[in-house]
């Protein structure tokens, strides 16, 4: 019963408010159907939860998959589609069940919750948040499910991707500058990661990259060596603390990213860093050191006396020196190749 004077119910509840709540729940009913009765998007035939456990965050991959590259271009062909699927993943993990499952260990682990996942399912709330990132702007409906949700790495993710939706934004870019100070490895490293993105829009990111030159971490230092040579030329700066690494660390992987670095940011650094990677064939990153040679071809000119006088006993090392020598003698000397003409420039 209702009373026309209070417009209120027999139980003393206005008719208004008992209204717009169904009102509501009408249309949160609708929403639901709709979502679930609406197919998953698609590309070529495949749909988008396929093409998302395809990609490799490119963090966690040493190079990155070709085929990754593929699937990221299809998710962006899908475009503003594939934005609140991607959402509802990155939103409906069950992050305490993943928890209790690695701290009990395999065993426990499996008998209480099961077969772990496979690595794309394990990790499918992290590629859904990176996969919103790479989709820049057009994710910013699902900014909230990307600002609130859990990650197990770092939440070096979620700012990275919260940057890239919302560039105008500085808050998520200081955030990770904030976490290049942490005292979990993982946060600095995945830090260290992403920060190049945001360089030189954002004051700051060159000059926090130059300090974690100074991380007692290795990776870490190698991973900001990685960034400072992507943001290029405006991380001028950073060339001394560069070439100091490239010539004396014992770690070869973050040589060869200092050298590259080198090369990225100055091609009059050209000749240092040629001759620096050369030294690094000796080291523990053979492989790594006869890449950048390649990719930095003319540019690499000045290596030659050093690399012929390199003799490896590693068959395939000796091969695919001879191969570079060949080529080397072939090109005319140059310290302005373009290193983002090249291969793929930064190896993680």
């Amino acid at each position: 019963m209702t009373d026309k004077k209070s417009g209120r119910t027999s139980t003393g509840i206005p008719v208004a408010p008992i209204a717009s709540i169904i009102v509501a729940a009408g249309v949160v009913a609708f929403a639901a159907f709709k979502n679930r009765s609406e197919p998953e998007p698609t590309y070529s035939g495949r749909k988008l939860s396929s093409w998302m456990n395809q990609v490799t965050i490119e963090e966690f991959a040493e190079p990155r998959p070709k085929g990754s590259e593929s699937a990221m271009r299809a998710i962006r062909a899908i475009g503003s589609k594939a934005v609140l699927p991607l959402a509802k993943i990155a939103a409906t993990r069950q992050p305490n069940a993943i928890r209790l499952q690695q701290l009990l260990g395999n065993w426990t682990g499996t008998f209480l919750f099961g077969e772990r996942s496979s690595d794309s399912e394990y990790l499918s709330h992290e590629k859904a948040i990176w996969c919103l990132g790479e989709l820049g702007p057009i994710a910013r409906p699902a900014l909230s499910s990307v600002t609130n949700s859990y990650v197990w790495y770092s939440k070096a993710h979620i700012y990275e991707a919260w940057a890239k939706i919302d560039p105008t934004n500085a808050l998520p870019v200081q955030e990770l500058c904030t976490l290049m100070k942490s005292s979990k490895q993982t946060d600095r490293f995945f830090a260290a990661l992403a920060l190049h993105n945001f360089a030189p829009d954002h004051s700051g990111v060159v000059e926090v990259l130059i300090a974690g030159l100074q991380d007692t971490d290795r990776e870490v230092r190698a991973n900001c060596a990685r960034s400072l040579g992507q943001i290029g030329r405006a991380a001028q700066s950073a060339v001394p603390e560069l070439q100091r690494e490239a010539a004396a660390s014992t770690f070869g992987r973050l040589r060869v990213n200092a050298a590259r670095a080198l090369w990225q940011i100055d091609p009059a650094q050209s000749d240092f860093a040629a001759k620096a990677t050369v030294q690094i064939l000796q080291s523990n990153d053979p492989l790594g050191a006869l890449k950048l040679l390649n990719e930095m071809g003319p540019a690499a000119h000045a290596g030659i006396p050093e690399l012929e006088a390199f003799y490896p006993k590693a068959p395939n090392i000796k091969r695919q020196r001879d191969e570079l020598l060949a080529r080397l003698r072939g090109m005319t000397p140059s310290n302005e190749s373009d290193p983002s003409t090249g291969p793929e420039s930064a190896e993680h």
